[in-house]
């Protein structure tokens, strides 16, 4: 019977059991002795140098060693704040590995707001040896600490107190009435709201037409319509803080339509008419498109004007601190080393370093004369190094990315070396070829370098390119500094193995757009010249008795007869020098073949015949007075051909034929210079008075004949004649380096004897004169 029954009863002892074991749950313990230090540091964690002031944040920090096989899942490690201080900012914090896992989370008890809890994840049941440290941010309660005073940080863990250091605390401060006051403060609980609020009329002034301006200087912060509010009461400084005592809500007057403030940036509200003791209390919160990190700083501006015209400012900044092991702060540093290609350092080079997470610019580097730079008070993140000016002669370097892991956990820091290289510049080089073939061409030039320094082209060396058919006459010249010191290089180009004595050359263009070398074809040209030079000297002497008749024929008919009876005698003196000189230079510029052939004959008459079309003006006066004197004058101008016959008859005959054929220009030049002298002496002596005035002017040729019975002693003439050279030389032209021409021989008139002659006259008037007086004196 009771073995039949115990089956039954077990059975229902087991389903008991099952059911109610669920609700047995294991309780937790407290691991008090697993933090080994507690001390303190200002926010951005270093030591405390000073007093801490009523607002001021200050961090405390904690070490830690979990003994392995020891700490569970949902162990905990309470830590408890002094009276004299409390939590700032968000407190709750997780404690993670460097990958990132959870090894405990701490969160402020719901029943003292003086306590944090840490709580471990099963993390210390899967890795032995774990440590780590963790910290939060505290501030002074002023209602506790009223005054200045030296406090010591005492903080209890596991019933255990750890000396964490003393502070001095300076008490409550005065804040001066002011016409507007801003403040800000971070979300206890939630990391992406902040707080703030703003005081108008704290001094109690009557103030009109009161306006209010705000702006958030953090680009994509936003505003939370729904948070704002605006009161209206008396402003009151009261237990270090301000208070508005008798508040009245006047939202709705003031903001009618909150929904225009949202995704907004900025607001206005006009507030009205304010008396003395009344102020204004504006109150809302902000939208964070992101998570902060500790240490980060977030501001805010605030404007108020009235009708007394005056505007006052009020600017507030809050730093988001969120409590922890791995978010440092402003603790982090990074470093640049600037060179160029070879590993110099390089100064003078600006980075903007622009944090991702938000865009802006946390700070700008800029390289010493060691090339390097630091930027520090950073936080862990991610950093973007932009390069906004390049040293002198140099282009910047590409954008530089700095991640978290980057920085090395000892230091706290990270050092980039930034190379630059040189600016440079490329120049093109173009030749041209006018008006020849490529026949007359080169097979190639040269093209040199030159900088232009102070005026002058100094060689680039080692900078010369090649321009031939195979490159269609075009280079460039590629990788050229562009600037040196601070000032851009300026360039030119010559040609350096190219002798264009066919070409002319033109250089154009810049460096910009490039150098164009143009070589024009000039074609070639001949030049003959001619050089003839005959001289002839005579000489001949007679005294005689001598008839002379003179027959002058021109184009009008005149007929001058004079028939003279001499008595008893008649001297003549005739003297002929003729050192007649003749030159003849002919330049003719050809491009064949030009003949010369020049003849002279010379016998003991010579006659000089010329086939020059000249304008001659040949002007006779013959006067007879016989009173008893008989004076001729005959004077001969001749522009070039001059013939003078006298006593002697010469005959000089050359003869000179130049035939030219010519494709271009020819240029023939004769000057032909005869300096004859002639001296006449002649005294007649007759009884009639004659006077016969016979004067012609003809544009033709005039022959005079001579002939003198005598007896005569006449040298054989002597004639020189020099020979007759003709060059024909073809030159090849290029632009005329020296452009003189030979220069011309000058001409001049024969030397007539014109003078001696007015002497005679004048002596023969004279002795006219005595022989009359003479005559009238014998026959009175």
């Amino acid at each position: 019977m009771f073995k039949k029954m115990f089956v039954p009863v077990l059975m229902v002892f087991i389903l008991i059991a099952a059911l109610i074991t669920p609700h047995i749950t294991v309780k937790s313990a407290e691991q008090g002795d697993v933090v080994t230090r507690m001390y303190i540091t200002d926010a951005n964690g270093k030591e405390i140098t000073g007093d801490i002031s009523q607002w001021q944040s200050f961090r405390i920090n904690g070490d830690f060693s979990l003994p392995n096989n020891v700490v569970k899942e949902g162990d905990t490690t309470t830590v408890t704040l002094p009276q004299e201080i409390q939590f700032n900012g968000q407190a709750a914090f997780d404690l993670t590995d460097a990958n990132g896992n959870v090894v405990g989370k701490g969160v402020v008890s719901d029943s003292d707001p003086r306590k944090i809890v840490i709580t471990y994840t099963d993390y210390p049941e899967k890795n032995s040896n774990v440590t780590g440290s963790f910290f939060f941010y505290v501030r002074f309660d002023f209602s506790v600490v009223p005054s200045r005073k030296e406090v010591p940080i005492n903080i209890t863990i596991g019933g255990k107190i750890f000396p964490a250091g003393n502070v001095t605390y300076e008490g409550i401060g005065k804040d001066p009435a002011r016409p507007i006051a801003k403040s800000g403060w971070q979300d206890a609980n939630d990391p992406t709201i902040g707080h703030y609020f703003i005081d108008i009329n704290r001094d109690n002034k009557d103030m009109t037409n009161v306006q209010v301006l705000d702006v958030l200087k953090d680009p994509n912060i936003t505003y939370i319509p729904d948070s704002f509010r605006v009161v209206r009461g008396t402003m009151v400084f009261r237990d270090g803080d301000w208070h508005v005592d008798n508040q009245e809500d006047i939202t709705d007057q003031v903001i009618p339509d909150r929904s225009v403030l949202a995704n907004s940036s900025s607001f206005q509200l006009k507030l009205g008419n304010l008396l003395k003791n009344q102020g204004i209390r504006i109150r809302y919160q902000v939208k964070l498109p992101y998570t902060p990190v500790d240490g980060e700083r977030f501001t805010n501006e605030a404007t108020v004007s009235s009708n007394d015209g005056t505007t006052n400012k009020a600017e507030s900044s809050y730093i988001f601190y969120a409590a922890g092991g791995k978010a440092e702060g402003y603790v982090y540093s990074i470093n640049i080393k600037k060179v160029d290609e070879n590993g110099q350092p390089l100064q003078g080079a600006v980075f903007d370093v622009i944090r991702e997470r938000t865009g802006l610019s946390v700070g700008k580097l800029t390289s010493d004369v060691d090339g390097s730079a630091t930027l520090g008070n950073l936080l862990q993140d991610t950093y973007i190094l932009k390069e906004i000016t390049a040293p002198s002669g140099y282009s910047k370097a590409d954008d530089v990315k700095i991640a978290p892991s980057d920085f090395d956990s000892a230091s706290k820091s990270i050092t980039k070396t930034i190379t630059n290289t040189r600016e440079t510049v490329k120049i093109p080089v173009t030749k041209k070829w006018v008006g020849d073939t490529e026949a007359s061409r080169p097979e190639a030039i040269l093209v040199q370098l030159y900088e232009v320094i102070d005026g002058k082209n100094v060689k680039v060396e080692g900078k010369m390119i090649e321009l031939d058919a195979a490159n269609d006459w075009k280079g460039e010249f590629t990788n050229l500094p562009k600037s040196r010191d601070g000032k851009d290089i300026v360039y030119t180009v010559k040609e350096e193995n190219f002798s264009p004595e066919f070409y002319s050359v033109a250089i154009s263009g810049d460096m910009t757009k490039g150098f164009t070398i143009t070589n024009t074809f000039i074609p070639p040209t001949t030049t003959t010249t001619t050089e003839s030079t005959t001289t002839t000297e005579s000489t001949t002497t007679t005294e005689s008795t001598t008839t002379t008749e003179s027959t002058t024929t021109t184009e009008s008919t005149t007929t001058t007869e004079s028939t003279t009876t001499t008595e008893p005698t008649t001297t003549t003196e005739s003297t002929t020098t003729t050192e007649p000189t003749t030159t003849t230079e002919s330049t003719t510029t050809t491009e064949s073949t030009t003949t010369t052939e020049s003849t002279t004959t010379t016998e003991s008459t010579t006659t000089t015949e010329s086939t020059t079309t000249t304008e001659s003006t040949t002007t006779t006066e013959s006067t007879t007075m016989t009173e008893p004197t008989t004076t001729t004058e005959s004077t001969t101008t001749t522009e070039p051909t001059t013939t003078t016959e006298s006593t002697t008859t010469t005959e000089s005959t050359t003869t000179t034929e130049s035939t030219t054929t010519t494709e271009s220009t020819t240029t023939t030049e004769s000057t032909t210079m005869t300096e004859p002298t002639t001296t006449t002496e002649s005294t007649t002596m007759t009884e009639p008075t004659t006077t016969t005035e016979s004067t012609t002017m003809a544009e033709s040729t005039t022959e005079s004949t001579t002939a003198a019975t005598t007896r005569t002693t006449r040298p054989a003439p002597k004639t020189t004649t020099s020979s007759t050279t003709a060059q024909t030389t073809t030159t090849k032209p290029n632009i005329p380096r020296n452009g003189d021409k030979p220069s011309k021989p000058k001409r001049s008139l024969p030397s007539t004897g014109e003078t001696v002659g007015v002497l005679s006259v004048a002596g023969l008037a004279l002795f006219s004169f005595v022989g009359l007086a003479y005559y009238r004196h014998k026959n009175y």
